[in-house]
């Protein structure tokens, strides 16, 4: 008998542990400083907020890349792809060109359901033609400078990569 209940007393323990669900994520910005030596910085360009993520130890000038978000996001996100070429030696500058873009979610069209709408706006000529206008307002002025947010920028080693509507403004820059 003895061993049955510490069986049964072990096997309560066991359970209650699991009760309690897996452990919190960590906030990103820990989890990238600690674990992954990485920087995280915000600037501000021409009004527009740019993430900024490079490795801690930064020997001179980085090779850059612009991160354009997808519909609805800002440039704080694609933390995976940021980090990892940040980790490779690069600063990444995430940035959404248009306000629009990033608000598009909480837009009177996406709150009435009007999607098809929403999406004719967003992915249509007019604001297509802004948006890369937009870019390329938002890269000249990071190129004036060779520094933001602390580091270094080598814009001769210098490449636009993008997520949905973000993959499409970067190749319609090229």
């Amino acid at each position: 008998m003895p061993l049955l209940r510490l069986a049964a007393l072990l096997t309560l323990v066991a359970l209650a542990g699991c009760a309690s669900g897996p452990p919190a994520p960590k906030p990103w910005a820990e989890t990238a400083s600690r674990e992954l030596n990485l920087v995280l910085a915000r600037a501000e360009v021409q009004g527009r907020p740019v993430t900024v993520t490079r490795p801690q130890s930064a020997p001179g000038a980085l090779p850059v890349i612009i991160y354009l978000p997808g519909l609805g996001q800002g440039g704080e996100t694609g933390q995976r792809w940021a980090a990892a070429w940040a980790q490779a030696g690069y600063a990444v500058l995430g940035v959404q060109p248009l306000a629009e873009d990033e608000a598009a979610w909480r837009s009177s069209l996406a709150r009435t359901g009007e999607f098809r709408a929403l999406g004719e706006l967003h992915y249509g000529p007019s604001l297509r033609a802004e948006r890369l206008a937009a870019l390329r307002r938002l890269l000249a002025a990071m190129q004036a400078s060779p520094q933001l947010a602390g580091v270094t920028l080598d814009w001769q080693r210098a490449a636009v990569a993008g997520y949905e509507i973000g993959a499409q403004t970067a190749l319609d820059l090229g």
